[in-house]
């Protein structure tokens, strides 16, 4: 039914909704949900397929319409930007989502579509969710990824490039040194 819906804003509500509703009843670690059909790996695609068709729908407004209203369309898209969030939030809510399936599963696919949608907001909005919702030490051990997208980036993107790098040589500074030097490696890489 989700997919019938091709309206941008009445799909993002629909899936935003579906969100909603699905939430308590992912199969996670520990909860009733959890069987032998359905495993963790089983919230985790349909969270990120959602996360996908409601970035879709959401890019897709900034195309839509004449020219002369894209101020107001801007303003539109922006306060619709937490819906899309939504996803990343659950995301980093499932228990069973550590840091092998992160680093395998949940930052490659995220940053795909990410990088791929070209659009200089979802990429701001969307980079600084996956940064505050996810635990640190996640990025830290995936810094050579994370780093890896800030060149696909839209270029001005590069104030949120500055801010991520400070924010990861914070953590690594209040950590230890060692992660310094590995961050220093990746950035001369």
């Amino acid at each position: 039914m989700c997919r019938g819906v091709q309206h941008p804003i009445r799909g993002l509500f629909l899936r935003s909704y579906l969100a909603q509703v699905s939430r308590d009843k992912l199969p996670d670690l520990g909860s009733e949900y959890e069987g032998d059909a359905d495993t963790v790996v089983d919230a985790v695609d349909f969270v990120l397929q959602n996360f996908t068709e409601m970035n879709k729908l959401w890019v897709r407004m900034h195309y839509q319409g004449p020219g002369q209203i894209r101020e107001k369309r801007e303003k539109e898209r922006s306060e619709l930007r937490d819906l899309v969030g939504k996803n990343l939030h659950v995301l980093g809510q499932i228990e069973g989502v550590d840091l092998e399936m992160y680093k395998g599963t949940v930052l490659p696919r995220v940053l795909e579509q990410v990088v791929n949608c070209k659009d200089e907001l979802a990429q701001y909005y969307l980079m600084d969710c996956i940064i505050q919702v996810f635990p640190d030490e996640y990025h830290l051990q995936t810094l050579e990824t994370l780093l890896g997208a800030f060149p696909q980036l839209q270029v001005g993107n590069i104030p949120l490039l500055i801010s991520i790098f400070l924010h990861v040589v914070c953590i690594s500074l209040s950590i230890g040194l060692c992660f310094c030097s590995k961050l220093v490696n990746v950035l001369h890489a």
